[in-house]
């Protein structure tokens, strides 16, 4: 994990293409933020959020394939399968 960064839990909320990927319910995330999303825009929902709740994740209400967090799951995707899965699924997205 780079300098400054800071792993804490982020809970990704059932029924959204986020749990899709990494499961609902409690994740680890290295955060190292110093500006987050104040409000879901319109055609966008919530898809994770911190203790404090922070934004953490937000993705697109359609059918395209859109998932934006608020975390460096390249930090700790060598080590956490949970975060390779985002790679994994962007990945296979795009195929």
């Amino acid at each position: 994990v780079e300098d400054g960064a800071e792993v804490h839990e982020v809970e990704v909320l059932g029924g959204t293409r986020l749990a899709g990927i990494l499961g609902a319910g409690t994740v680890r995330a290295s955060c190292h933020h110093h500006q987050a999303i104040a409000a879901v825009p319109e055609g966008l929902r919530l898809a994770a959020v911190s203790p404090d709740r922070i934004i953490e994740g937000i993705e697109t209400t359609d059918d395209h394939w859109c998932v934006a967090v608020q975390w460096h799951p390249e930090d700790t995707a060598d080590s956490d399968p949970t975060q390779q899965a985002l790679f994994d699924a962007f990945v296979g997205a795009c195929r």
